[in-house]
C-alpha cells in the first residue's frame, strides 16, 4: 500500500498481462440523468497503478483516484474527498467491466467496455447520407414549453445563423 498522502498503489499484480490497463467506457445514471463515463488505468514508470475518472457531459476530466489497488480479477478505487469505494470485476474474457459504486443518490453500477460502441457517435464525425463525414451542424431551437427554461435562436444570442450547411 501507499504511504499516507501518496496516489496510487505499488503494482503486485504481473501488470504486462493484466486486463485492467486501458480506457474503459460506459454510461452512470447520476442525479441528473444519464452521463457518459470513461476510467481510465494506467501504470507509472515507478511500477504505481493509477487510474482516473471522466464523466465528459459534465466537464470532470481525469479525476485521479487516491488509492487502486487489484486483486486478480477485481479492483478497488478510492477517492480521498468521497469516502466510498468504487469496486469492479473483469467478467468475458476480460472485454467487461462491471462496476459498483455508493453514492449519496444510491446503489450505482455501471457496465464499462473497452471500446463502448455507443461512444463511436462522440469520436467520429457524423456521416452524411452518401457516407462522406458531414462536419457543418446546423442549430435549430428547441421547442418552447412551459417549463421555465428559455430558448433562442442563434441569432437571438448573438451568434451567426448560417442556412446553407457550409462554413
Amino acid at each position: 500500500m501507499p504511504a499516507k498522502g501518496e496516489r496510487g498503489c505499488r503494482a503486485w499484480t504481473p501488470l504486462s498481462r493484466s486486463g485492467f490497463l486501458g480506457d474503459w467506457q460506459g454510461f452512470a445514471r447520476i442525479a441528473e440523468g444519464t452521463s457518459r463515463l470513461v476510467l481510465q488505468i494506467r501504470v507509472s514508470p515507478t511500477g504505481e497503478i493509477l487510474a482516473f475518472l471522466s464523466l465528459p457531459d459534465r466537464a470532470a476530466m481525469a479525476i485521479p483516484f487516491d488509492t487502486v489497488s487489484l486483486d486478480g480479477r477485481r479492483i478497488r478505487a478510492e477517492m480521498a474527498s468521497q469516502k466510498r469505494p468504487v469496486t469492479g470485476e473483469l467478467q468475458e474474457d476480460d472485454t467487461v467491466l462491471v462496476g459498483h459504486a455508493d453514492s449519496p443518490q444510491g446503489d450505482m453500477s455501471v457496465r464499462l467496455l473497452r471500446n463502448h460502441p455507443d461512444f463511436l457517435a462522440y469520436e467520429f464525425p457524423r456521416l452524411a447520407p452518401s457516407g462522406r463525414p458531414q462536419t457543418a451542424y446546423s442549430y435549430q431551437a428547441p421547442p418552447r414549453l412551459d417549463d421555465g427554461l428559455e430558448v433562442a435562436t442563434a441569432a437571438e444570442v448573438g451568434l451567426r445563423e448560417i442556412s446553407d450547411n457550409t462554413t
